[in-house]
């Protein structure tokens, strides 16, 4: 998918598509890039699960089973999770773990 000035802002593969409708399918074996948008192409970060529902004209996936998401210093793994593209969110409803590959004080 590409923003209004052209640059690319997710790109989204899988091992299967399933058609439910013209606004959405099922992937098998989400594999899911979030880039930077602008003429950078940098990717932000990855997401992938064994099964998610996408909703490309609303830019938003949703999965019951599992998640693990990667990016630059970070990655997250859990259940149940929405990403909304647009606000450039990620919501894990359960057994979320998130691990930083950086130090930092969260004290000050």
């Amino acid at each position: 998918m590409f923003g209004d000035d052209g640059f690319k802002t997710w790109e989204l593969r899988g091992v299967e598509g399933i058609y439910l409708s013209a606004a959405e399918s099922e992937i098998v074996g989400l594999d899911l890039l979030v880039f930077s948008g602008d003429e950078r192409a940098r990717v932000e970060n990855r997401i992938r699960s064994p099964r998610a529902r996408v909703f490309m004209e609303e830019a938003r996936a949703e999965g019951d089973t599992s998640i693990f998401v990667s990016g630059p210093n970070f990655s997250l793994a859990g259940e149940n999770w929405t990403w909304e593209g647009e606000e450039r969110r990620i919501t894990v409803r359960r057994a979320a773990r998130v691990t930083f590959d950086e130090d930092f004080d969260i004290l000050r």
